[in-house]
């Protein structure tokens, strides 16, 4: 089928989900109209592809759907084109959509969401039911469990790993804490992070930076500065390390912990919002996460929703968890997460884009 998709290329996770999409959709032989937002960044091998999906413009189908990928608060999510049917697909962390993003909604024939938590989000805040649909997102399986050019370690150290931006909400205050009180500067161990946030200035990360760096263990994390063009680095990097630990106190789907998972890296993560869409106790070690409070982090979040709550019952858990791992690790008994590559499988990009078709007709 035809469809229009309104969305970024590039190396936001926003814009990773776009690329994603338009391939997996081209893959299964949909034809799309591609309206880049923003400058589009990509591997070059995907240039034929993308450009071919821009040049459709020129002559569009009036009367296939639009989807158009954006952040629920942002206006631009009623961005759409033709006379067809008119979708929004957004993803959100908090529990709680403020009403100028419900008014936008309404003027959106559906809305498509990550996950059920998300779906149950929208429903209690008002959304009708049967206007929303569940399209999870992917992993690239080909990429994160054959990664590319895989340094050779020159060291037993067991390595825990967390991606995603450096802020409040993927909990990386809460990250430092639990690393710092669950080893000591003779253990073994390493905390790598690829974390830095491309949204704000080298003076917000580096405070980020020293949050880690000025604890016990801080020789112990290593950080890279910058963000990778593509995602071959990071799938590089990714396989360098013995386990994912992703403490988020909010997710709207989590991209980053699917990918290790595809790895068979065993992962630590919250039991709590977006991500619980793929996790569970076979596949990951998880962090339960009972109660929740006002988000706040001085930026982005002023306290219009909630997250997750992380406190000491939360560390202790995490800390568990993450010296488990590395008994297992040291001892040569650290099993693939064969349940987690099992779950990668599913939620393939492909998959998202079935879901995504699906729910246009």
């Amino acid at each position: 089928m035809d469809i229009n998709l309104i969305a970024p290329i590039c190396n936001t996770g926003y814009g990773v989900v776009g690329l994603n999409l338009l391939l997996a959709l081209e893959r299964l032989g949909h034809v799309v109209c591609l309206y880049p937002r923003g400058r589009v960044e990509a591997d070059q091998k995907y240039g034929n592809i993308i450009q071919r999906a821009i040049d459709r413009r020129i002559r569009p189908n009036l009367d296939a759907p639009a989807v158009t990928l954006s952040q629920h608060a942002e206006p631009e999510l009623l961005l759409t084109m033709g006379r067809g049917l008119s979708c929004g697909f957004v993803i959100f962390e908090l529990d709680t959509i403020e009403d100028d993003a419900l008014y936008r909604f309404g003027a959106l024939d559906r809305v498509f969401t990550c996950s059920d938590w998300g779906k149950r989000v929208l429903v209690d805040n008002g959304l009708a039911e049967e206007r929303v649909r569940v399209v999870p997102l992917g992993v690239d399986g080909a990429l994160f469990a054959d990664p590319p050019e895989i340094p050779e370690r020159n060291h037993d150290d067991t390595i825990f790993f967390s991606t995603g931006k450096f802020e409040a909400r993927k909990g990386y205050d809460f990250l430092s804490v639990v690393f710092d009180k669950a080893f000591t500067p003779d253990d073994p161990v390493r905390l790598l992070l690829h974390a830095w946030n491309p949204f704000l200035d080298d003076e917000y990360n580096e405070t980020w930076v020293n949050l880690f760096k000025n604890t016990a263990m801080g020789e112990r994390v290593l950080i890279s500065k910058g963000r990778y063009e593509t995602q071959n680095p990071l799938a590089s990097l990714m396989a360098q390390a013995d386990c994912g630990v992703f403490l988020s106190r909010a997710e709207g789907w989590n991209l980053g912990l699917l990918e290790m998972m595809a790895l068979g890296k065993p992962v630590i993560a919250t039991n709590y919002s977006g991500h619980t869409e793929f996790l569970n106790s076979d596949n990951c070690h998880l962090v339960e996460v009972p109660d929740v409070e006002p988000a706040q982090d001085g930026f982005s979040f002023q306290g219009q929703g909630n997250w997750g709550r992380l406190d000491v019952a939360q560390a202790e858990q995490a800390i568990r968890h993450m010296r488990q791992i590395h008994e297992l690790k040291q001892s040569g008994k650290l099993a693939p997460n064969t349940a987690g590559q099992e779950t990668a499988r599913r939620f393939s990009w492909d998959h998202a884009a079935e879901q995504l078709v699906a729910a246009v007709q």
